[in-house]
């Protein structure tokens, strides 16, 4: 009679412990991918009758995933360091976890929602999606829905909590900024970028840089609407100046309309920080380089990145948990575009 090979056989054969091999003979989803195959290996070259738990776990792993990333039809022809950040880290986690990574862009219009669907999304090819950037109307979610696929969101929105997502938590990034310039000694600062038509994560900038002044008692009355183009940010800039000179200070919404702001402060003759200071959002590699340096509140790009992959893959062990959602916080970056008053 043949002996029916021992926990102690596969972890001597697989070189791992006997507790390893009895969580992936259970099917337990804590266990690397890597370090499952090997297990799995050596439980069935000794002959092991696999359980069906084991047998699924093992087969629950894919090879290939689709990143959709938004491209503004404003800006199609201007590269994105913010979600180009993003799609790097995506597809370095993919590689520690051998998955192949297939990326392509939607186009999307002033309102961030897709003009046309992109091919992948429905290609049967591609088991699992991440969209970076996307507001997602109600037909898109149901249509999401009928793919039947797992589907994590990085920085885009739904009206409903269907899937998982990465986000920022931009309202209290939003409200660390303002009060990054009231310590400073600020009191009439200015807001460029709160349209109501903008993308949820602007709203909720300038909703903390509301609350931020609202908490100190300080005037509330100079945001200044405009979508976040460069061109808008530029004009609104102006129009912010002639209706409010006694500003001192400026949030911008993000730092693409930030380094608008700065070029238009200095071509209006009001340098920075001496005459205005300004503060920027997302961190991005440009940031570095404007004149002066852009101080500004840091988005982990690389982190949402590594989270999105994680989130899938947990999304694929574990189908039937409730939605995720994980908002990651924002830290300051202080350079040279504030002035402190105070000091």
């Amino acid at each position: 009679m043949v002996r029916r090979p021992k926990l102690h056989d596969i972890a001597s054969l697989a070189g791992v412990s006997i507790g390893t091999v009895s969580r992936v003979l259970n099917g337990k989803d804590n266990v690397a991918e890597e370090t499952r195959d090997v297990v799995l290996s050596a439980a069935l070259q000794l002959g092991y009758t696999l359980s069906s738990d084991a047998q699924q776990a093992g087969s629950r792993r894919i090879t290939s995933l689709g990143v959709i990333k938004r491209t503004p039809f404003a800006l199609r022809r201007h590269f994105d360091p913010f979600y180009g950040a993003v799609v790097t880290s995506i597809e370095q986690e993919c590689q520690k976890h051998d998955i192949s990574m297939s990326l392509t862009t939607a186009e999307t219009d002033e309102y961030n929602e897709m003009r046309e669907l992109p091919a992948m999304l429905t290609n049967p090819q591609v088991p699992a999606l991440i969209l970076i950037g996307i507001h997602l109307n109600a037909d898109n979610v149901d249509m999401l829905i009928n793919l039947n696929k797992p589907i994590i969101l990085v920085d885009s929105y739904t009206p409903y909590s269907v899937f998982d997502a990465i986000l920022t938590d931009n309202v209290d990034g939003g409200e660390q900024a303002a009060n990054y310039l009231v310590r400073a000694g600020h009191r009439n600062i200015g807001y460029i970028g709160c349209h109501d038509n903008e993308y949820p994560s602007i709203r909720e900038r300038h909703e903390g840089y509301l609350r931020a002044l609202k908490r100190h008692g300080l005037p509330t009355h100079y945001s200044q609407p405009c979508m976040c183009h460069t061109e808008e940010a530029r004009q609104a800039t102006l129009d912010l100046l002639e209706r409010a000179p006694e500003i001192t200070a400026i949030c911008g919404c993000n730092d693409r309309s930030t380094m608008a702001i700065m070029r238009t402060l200095n071509a209006a003759g009001r340098s920075v920080p001496h005459d205005i200071s300004v503060i920027g959002f997302d961190n991005w590699e440009p940031a570095h380089d404007t004149v002066p340096p852009l101080t500004t509140m840091n988005v982990d790009t690389t982190r949402m990145g590594k989270l999105a992959v994680d989130c899938l893959l947990h999304r694929i062990d574990n189908p039937d948990e409730g939605v995720i959602k994980v908002a990651l916080g924002t830290q300051l970056v202080e350079r040279q575009s504030v002035r402190f008053l105070n000091s």
